[in-house]
């Protein structure tokens, strides 16, 4: 992919490191030095951390609903007891 092609461009130690997974993080600092990199940083970490928060909250959600319904006699009460457990 595009990632991979500009990743061993601007940060070919990530691959002989074996750390090749921060590379969505270090290839835009890497790319544009200075603070302008950082600035161009700081968006993908949020979006990457954003994504990881969207994704338990869906998987914590979907476990709620698999709880109260299952297990729980499956009223709305319920529902709201599985979220909180």
């Amino acid at each position: 992919t595009l990632l991979g092609v500009f990743s061993r461009l601007y940060v070919p130690q990530l691959l002989i490191t074996g750390t090749a997974d921060a590379a969505v993080l270090l290839a835009p600092g890497s790319a544009i030095a200075g603070p302008a990199g950082q600035l161009l940083a700081a968006p993908v970490a949020a979006g990457a951390i954003a994504a990881f928060l969207a994704t338990s909250s869906g998987l914590l959600v979907s476990f709620a609903g698999a709880l109260a319904t299952d297990v729980l006699p499956g009223r709305v009460r319920d529902f709201r007891l599985a979220a909180v457990i």
